[in-house]
């Protein structure tokens, strides 16, 4: 399923669920296991659960824990609105506008 930031979100609160957190190497690791047995190929990336306001805080988890733990690409984060897990980059974490639609994957 593709959709823009705000739906993704949305898609997973309606089915009991939450854009993931990832709080540590282990759960990165794991998320990004799942995400290479399920889409070995078709180039799909994938929302994480955090989000940059504009309200000069920066990025941050939409659950209010800090992001203690990252994989960001280089460069990142660069002032985008959204984070996701970057197909392109073997999953490591990116930034996007809400312009763009990327893959959900949520947790119950």
């Amino acid at each position: 399923m593709v959709l823009f930031f705000l739906q993704a979100l949305n898609h997973c609160a309606d089915n009991g669920g939450y854009l993931a957190d990832v709080v540590d190497q282990a759960e990165n690791d794991w998320i990004k296991g799942v995400l290479n047995a399920i889409n070995p190929q078709d180039g799909t990336d994938y929302y994480l659960g955090a989000q940059d306001k504009g309200d000069g805080l920066g990025m941050n988890w939409i659950s209010g824990m800090a992001i203690t733990f990252n994989d960001f690409v280089d460069g990142e984060p660069a002032g985008n609105s959204y984070l996701h897990m970057d197909y392109d980059r073997g999953f490591r974490w990116n930034t996007k506008n809400d312009d763009d639609q990327v893959g959900a994957m949520h947790f119950l």
